[in-house]
């Protein structure tokens, strides 16, 4: 395809419909423009097996806002993440999907997802240690990526996801003990066994540079930023442990509602924030670091890299 000097990308994840515009100029480009939509494609997945009427509805309905505000100018891809790599309706999912885009769909597998939020990751932040730990934190899988001086030695998705566990653990409002307990030990077993895979031990944490993204950590970040005019040490692109573990003890034992009304928190995604966070948390003691930065593009700059990278094709 000629090259295109604008591109419109649609990411379809489990949980929310992220939409970027981008301005291209030689191999780089810049960011223009970026919206999004809880649209929970995902959501019930986890106990029917597919993708409900109702999200196929909101997330048609999104895509369609969203091609009404670009151009016939604009090259436009999409992708979706792990919804539709599990739901047993998926083809007609896509199907439906590629009439409101009027273009492909691509399924990013696991390990494609994670080399682009670590392709994301390179472009967007300074890295200093030799080592480069990735955590993408999405609504029904993490991926993890390992690389040594940008050589990618482990890129792998789990099912770990925030709306995942908390359709599978918690039913009251608020979340009671026994059911932050049993999504606590299930995530601590996943990523255990996800770190060990990966030969996290083997590396020690003064030799990482640990970065973290996904919905979940923005909207941590999002809570943590002081109000303006307000004081406060956390930074947008250093995520301290300490301040996420007040943040989720704050958080479970909110109702609802009260965590609706929370600073920097989207009343959408009030419910989830808990198993967002718990995920976040086991990361970080995993890999034996105090302190996270933040990648607030995640995989979407990863999939721009690699189109431009490969002549606007998947």
């Amino acid at each position: 395809m000629p090259t295109p000097t604008r591109l419109a990308l649609v990411d379809i994840g489990t949980n929310t419909t992220k939409f970027v515009t981008v301005r291209l100029a030689g191999s780089g480009f810049e960011e223009t423009g970026f919206s999004k939509a809880t649209t929970r494609l995902g959501g019930g997945l986890f106990t029917g097996g597919g993708v409900s009427r109702e999200a196929i509805d909101a997330t048609s309905e999104s895509i369609r806002r969203f091609r009404a505000s670009t151009d016939d100018r604009t090259a436009l891809f999409a992708f979706a993440t792990y919804a539709l790599r599990k739901a047993r309706n998926a083809p007609y999912v896509i199907h439906t999907l590629e009439r409101a885009l009027g273009t492909k769909l691509h399924i990013l597998s696991g390990k494609r997802e994670a080399r682009f939020a670590w392709l994301s990751a390179r472009r967007n932040l300074r890295l200093t240690k030799p080592y480069s730990v990735l955590v993408d934190i999405g609504g029904g899988s993490t991926e993890l990526a390992v690389v040594h001086h940008r050589r990618v030695l482990h890129a792998r998705s789990y099912s770990l996801g925030a709306l995942h566990l908390t359709e599978r653990f918690i039913a009251s409002d608020p979340p009671s003990k026994n059911e932050t307990t049993q999504l606590n030990a299930a995530v601590q077993k996943t990523v255990s066994s996800a770190l060990a895979r990966a030969g996290i031990a083997g590396i020690g944490a003064v030799r990482m540079d640990l970065i973290v993204s996904g919905g979940s950590v923005g909207t941590a970040v999002r809570m943590l930023t002081p109000r303006p005019r307000e004081s406060g040490r956390q930074s947008c692109h250093g995520i301290q442990r300490g301040a996420i573990e007040a943040l989720r003890d704050r958080c479970v034992t909110m109702t609802l509602s009260r965590r609706k009304q929370l600073h920097g928190l989207e009343p959408d995604r009030a419910d989830i924030i808990y198993a967002g966070l718990a995920i976040l948390l086991e990361f970080m003691r995993g890999c034996g670091k105090r302190v996270a930065l933040f990648n607030s593009a995640g995989v979407r700059h990863g999939a721009i890299i690699h189109l431009i990278e490969n002549d606007f094709r998947w």
